[in-house]
């Protein structure tokens, strides 16, 4: 399923290259245009956005770029900054936590030839280095702490299921809020996957790889020849399973909104994966794809001659007795419960679904640092969190192994995002203190 903040994902993946030495005097100018920028931000104030607005470009659509601002402002509210850092000779970025939530954004500032403000790019980010903390904190005092978090800070923003497990015992489970049906939230109450469902489709692919029925260098014309865009002909499964094949996603598409309870249909998927237009050279580039994990699906029902939703439940699900689960389709969805998504967790780290090789490859390989075979990666410090996130409306997810560590974190919710994804962040921050 698509993450409702898309460019959730979008943002860990951003990494500008230098265009050339700069000079100290270039960097200085630089900073400066990007702490008043930073100043600007923070007085919440629309008069002001117009007037610095107006003395920095020359865009006919003033109104459009102030109310930018002011959405900027409700989204973030004010932040302070660390880590300036240029990106060429008319760019600079840095990262800053907000205030209210303790969530990490980066800033994006683009100059003119003068390095005078022209644009800015706002993005959420995963947590950074940067916000680790000194200080190990003893159990309880975590478990303390992160009640507080959800209480307190997010309040009723925040609906779901919170589980945390260190060494194979239990650390934290509690149920906040109630359920679509405004019933209260219980250990047993099933909530979306939203994305984070792209894990089993990645762990289909490999199954079938396992038992040779394909190859991740295999192209898509092999399983499915009547495509007739010759562009997806020739990706291959692994461009698809990375999001590197340069597709886009079918929930930008205007057909979308028409076609949206039919994606179980072969024909409305076939609609969307026929009029794909490819971004970028196959493998030179990332984008996020839910189009491509649409096509994942079909490649698994089309291998293993069975349903997609079959396939999950009779090799995943079936095999770890997640008997209350739900499957989705290639791109994520389905359903489940804290405990099962644990249970999850355990089976994959010890080997019931994959061999070693084809585990030690879903936890650990990435094409960038930050996106393996449908996984999200965070490093911090000596960890090297795996999982994946997912928000759609009234999904908020987060299912984050720490291997070194050997813990595990699971949130699902039925509130919207981004609320999940704050709570995530601050328990990694909680887990990993220096």
């Amino acid at each position: 399923m698509k993450q409702k903040l898309n460019f959730f994902l979008a943002a860990l993946l951003i990494s500008p290259v230098l265009a050339k030495a700069q000079t100290a005097d270039e960097t200085k100018r630089l900073e400066l245009t990007a702490k008043e920028y930073l100043n600007i931000h923070n007085t919440g104030d629309s008069s002001v956005y117009r007037i610095f607005l107006k003395k920095n470009t020359s865009s006919p659509d003033l109104d459009a770029k102030v109310f930018g601002f002011n959405n900027s402002w409700k989204a973030i509210g004010k932040v302070n900054a660390v880590e300036m850092r240029a990106t060429g000779p008319r760019g600079i970025e840095f990262l800053a936590k907000e205030q209210k939530f303790g969530f990490w954004w980066k800033f994006s500032i683009e100059t003119d030839s003068l390095q005078r403000f022209s644009k800015r790019r706002v993005l959420p980010v995963q947590l950074p280095e940067a916000g680790l903390q000194t200080g190990a904190l003893a159990k309880d005092e975590v478990v303390k702490q992160i009640d507080d978090y959800i209480e307190n800070t997010l309040g009723d923003l925040f609906s779901g299921n919170v589980l945390i497990m260190s060494k194979g015992r239990l650390v934290f489970k509690k149920s906040y809020g109630k359920d679509n049906e405004k019933k209260p939230n219980t250990d047993t109450t099933r909530f979306g996957l939203a994305s984070s469902g792209k894990m089993f489709t990645a762990i289909s692919i490999l199954q079938l790889k396992e038992k040779g029925l394909l190859s991740l260098g295999d192209s898509v014309k092999r399983f499915l020849p009547e495509l007739r865009n010759t562009q997806v002909r020739d990706l291959t499964i692994e461009q698809l399973l990375t999001h590197t094949s340069g597709m886009g996603d079918y929930f930008e598409d205007p057909d979308y909104k028409e076609n949206i309870t039919d994606l179980n249909d072969p024909e409305t998927r076939k609609l969307f994966i026929e009029k794909t237009k490819l971004d970028f050279l196959p493998g030179k580039d990332w984008r996020y794809s839910n189009t491509g994990f649409l096509l994942l699906g079909d490649i698994t029902e089309k291998v293993s001659a069975v349903p997609f939703r079959q396939y999950i439940r009779e090799n995943i699900f079936n095999k770890l007795g997640m008997n209350t689960s739900i499957a989705g389709n290639g791109p994520g969805g389905g359903q489940s419960t804290t405990d099962e998504i644990a249970t999850f967790l355990i089976g994959l780290k010890s080997g019931k679904l994959l061999n070693t090789t084809a585990t030690k490859m879903f936890l650990e390989y990435t094409v960038n640092g930050l996106y393996g075979y449908g996984t999200e990666h965070n490093q911090l410090s000596l960890e090297h969190i795996v999982g994946h996130s997912g928000g759609f409306i009234n999904q908020c997810v987060e299912i984050n192994l720490y291997p070194k560590t050997d813990q595990m974190v699971i949130i699902l919710s039925n509130s919207n995002p981004p609320f999940g994804h704050f709570l995530a962040n601050k328990i990694k921050e909680l887990l990993l203190r220096k």
